[in-house]
């Protein structure tokens, strides 16, 4: 029957419609799904209560439970006929004059919610109309914010959200991502959030994570219409809520291990070419998720998140996007630049950092980067970041020169130490080597039994290359020559009466430009008891022992190195002493 057609018969008797539906028999199907149709644009019906007769068929009470599963019956028709056209209440919801009838769906949720598990159990392999109704009620109901927090709370709400997500086969995706994202939204920082979603998908938190890239990167070839911008902005949203527990956590793990970094910076390198320099709200709408995502993630569980950003472009299209700022609100661009002048900067001790930044470096002297970095907001933020990557440049140069240190036996009684042999690592911290059986068996018994847990725990899952420390520690000692002045002033200011051998250099890269300061020896070995054996250790190689502060993703790390040289408070660098800097720092929890 024709739409109109029908939408004057029930609008001729509305009652004897409503009267029919309310039996549950094929007649009362059939006027359910005569009203179902046409009811949104018939106010009268709704003053009739239909709205109750709606809800009377989703009872809480009735539906049945996902523990015993049962046939599908009439009484199933019915729930669904209701749910579908509860899908279609917004002119309700966005009515004052019927709050009374808003107020009762809204009560009648947690039953809704029920009645809609059952119809995704039974119908989400063969009738896909059928979930298609249940995506549009649930992006529907997750527009008005005061049901979301309820809707979270209904149990196995969220789970079925979560898995309406993965089964949405449309091409943006857009109404199952922005349901999903609002609800994760209002309970972030619940500690369930993760488990529940982790329980729709029978624990394998990777497939998420690798779906929600792949729909990323479709939505970023659709950004050039204001829809597809918006769809791509509700993808990033919903990216950075399953980041944001702190590491570790296996959320986070599964995203970053997906490459999450990778893929939303070469998004954000797209998304930089198109924002114009007057950029409309969807423009600032995904510039907006982007700034939350980076400001949260590159600082995540390691700094290698920070290495694959500016590998991918973030700097040049940060750069890029930066004749939009004066259109947008002062707060967000004072977060974005904050990336720059606040974090970068303390990565540049790494090799590999250095490395990723090397083609920045080399263009940013170039138009069109030297105009836009010409722009006061834009000068002020990239200054420190710009003086010391240049300055880390120069000594990166001079530890690529050759100049690091050489790997060699790790048991200081072999009278081979330069051996050529070919060494064998130990397996378990995989940072120290030997030429033989017999000298591990002695350094073992000596001290690397208890050293060997600690140097360990400085390499989480292998993911910090040894380069990087090693680099690390040339460039301590390529600013401690730079500043050898200042730690004697340091010492005569304020150890005038210590001994120069029992103060340490202490170089704390967190800050920029990094601060310098010593440190007493015998507060050194009170803050870690390995620190004593390890000074012995550098005192028998005839070397002094410096020390530096560096971050490691959101944490900040002390590590003690021998200097390399054995006096370096009256010999600048005319001692060189080979040692195998990488073999000797240990990690300390916190600030000392």
């Amino acid at each position: 029957m024709d739409g109109r057609e029908l939408g004057r018969k029930v609008t001729a008797t509305p009652m004897r419609y409503i009267t029919a539906a309310r039996q549950q028999s094929l007649v009362g199907l059939e006027a359910l799904e005569d009203l179902a149709s046409v009811w949104e644009d018939i106010l009268e019906t709704v003053e009739l209560g239909v709205v109750d007769l709606f809800l009377s068929h989703l009872d809480e009470d009735l539906a049945p439970k996902p523990s015993s599963p049962r046939e599908w019956q009439i009484d199933a028709d019915f729930a669904y006929t209701a749910i579908s056209a509860l899908a279609y209440m917004g002119k309700i919801l966005e009515n004052p004059n019927l709050a009374l009838q808003t107020e009762a769906i809204f009560s009648a949720l947690p039953g809704i919610i029920k009645w809609s598990q059952y119809v995704y159990d039974m119908k989400a392999e063969d009738s896909p109309d059928f979930i298609h109704t249940l995506i549009h009620l649930f992006a529907l109901c997750a527009e008005f914010p005061a049901w979301a927090p309820v809707l979270f709370d209904i149990p196995g709400c969220l789970q079925l959200m979560t898995k309406l997500w993965i089964w949405d086969s449309t091409a943006a995706h857009t109404d199952t991502t922005r349901a999903l994202a609002i609800i994760l939204a209002h309970a972030k920082g619940r500690v369930d959030v993760y488990d529940r979603i982790d329980d729709a998908v029978d624990g394998d938190v990777g497939s998420i994570a690798r779906l929600a890239l792949r729909r990323a990167k479709k939505a970023t070839k659709r950004i050039d219409t204001e829809e597809g911008q918006i769809g791509f902005t509700v993808c990033v949203d919903l990216i950075s809520t399953l980041c944001y527990p702190p590491p570790p956590h296996r959320f986070r793990e599964a995203f970053f291990a997906a490459g999450v970094i990778t893929t939303l910076t070469r998004s954000f390198v797209t998304v930089s070419r198109i924002i114009p320099s007057n950029p409309t709200q969807s423009h600032e709408m995904m510039f907006i998720s982007f700034v939350n995502f980076f400001a949260f993630s590159l600082e995540g569980s390691d700094y290698l998140s920070v290495v694959q950003a500016v590998k991918a472009g973030f700097l040049q299209a940060l750069i890029r996007c930066s004749p939009a700022f004066p259109h947008m609100e002062e707060l967000l661009v004072d977060r974005a630049l904050d990336i720059v002048s606040n974090i970068m900067p303390l990565y540049t001790v790494y090799y590999s950092f250095m490395h990723a930044i090397g083609h920045f470096i080399e263009e940013w002297r170039d138009p069109p980067y030297t105009e836009l970095l010409e722009q006061p907001e834009m000068a002020e933020a990239f200054s420190p970041f710009l003086i010391t990557a240049d300055r880390r440049v120069a000594a990166m140069q001079y530890w690529d020169g050759g100049r690091g240190p050489s790997c060699r036996c790790h048991n200081l009684q072999c009278q081979n130490l330069n051996a050529q042999t070919k060494l064998k690592r130990c397996e378990a911290c995989r940072t120290v080597y030997y030429c033989s059986l017999p000298c591990q068996r002695l350094d073992w018994k000596a001290t690397h039994r208890r050293l060997c847990h600690p140097f360990r725990l400085q390499r989480p899952s292998g993911q910090r290359p040894k380069r990087d420390m090693d680099c690390l520690r040339a460039i301590a000692q390529y600013t401690a020559d730079l500043d050898r002045t200042v730690f004697l002033f340091i010492a005569e200011r304020d150890f005038p009466d210590t001994p120069l051998d029992e103060l340490i250099p202490w170089i704390d890269f967190t800050c920029v430009p990094e601060n310098l300061s010593l440190k007493l020896v015998k507060d050194a070995v009170e803050w870690d008891p390995n620190f004593l054996s390890f000074m012995e250790r550098c005192r028998s190689w005839g070397v002094i022992i410096m020390g530096c502060s560096r971050r490691n993703g959101s944490q900040n790390e002390n590590l003690w190195f021998p200097a390399g040289r054995k006096d370096f408070w009256t010999d600048g660098n005319s001692e060189e002493v080979e040692v195998d800097l990488g073999q000797l720092s240990f990690k300390f929890e916190g600030d000392p």
